[in-house]
């Protein structure tokens, strides 16, 4: 079954960030962010399987939710969960990554410029009706969690740091 990819608005467009974060790291052959954002989509599927049917206010998407996959169709799904969000989680993971990734000092400058798409990300799941704040907060802070872990154990190589091996 093909699937097309539906842009009805802006924020369609800025939804498939997404896809194109996904494409760069194929063609720049940094498959550890493949790696990682596909731990971090199945801890995010773990999460919306124990949160559905809690607390709908928190836990539920927004009444009218429609076309919110990663394609932008699908139809409605506001009877779904939708914490975390999901393309928050993986833009989140991947603009975080590679900002950890550069060395670049942590600034408050350089830490919004490679956030900029994750902001972007953050207002077009709130205006496309298909998360709430708090869906999309707990989106970006699990993403920026994996982010920090493929940090630590891949790109600083400090995994034997946190295993004391006497011999």
């Amino acid at each position: 079954m093909l699937t097309t990819i539906k842009i009805e608005s802006i924020y369609d467009l800025i939804s498939l960030i997404v896809l194109f974060l996904n494409f760069y790291s194929i063609f720049s052959f940094q498959f550890e962010l493949l790696v990682f954002n596909g731990l971090a989509l199945i801890v995010h599927q773990y999460i919306k399987e124990l949160t559905f049917g809690l607390y709908p206010s928190i836990f539920k998407r927004p009444d009218g939710a429609i076309d919110c996959n990663v394609f932008n169709c699908g139809g409605i799904s506001s009877n779904e969960s939708g914490f975390p969000s999901g393309h928050m989680t993986s833009v989140s993971l991947y603009m975080n990554a590679i900002l950890l990734k550069s060395n670049k000092e942590l600034t408050i400058k350089n830490v919004f410029l490679y956030n900029i798409p994750c902001i972007l990300m953050g207002i077009a799941r709130y205006n496309k009706n298909c998360h709430n704040v708090i869906q999309i907060i707990f989106g970006y802070l699990l993403g920026f969690s994996f982010a920090y872990l493929l940090n630590i154990l891949y790109y600083k190589k400090n995994v034997l740091k946190y295993f004391k091996i006497d011999y």
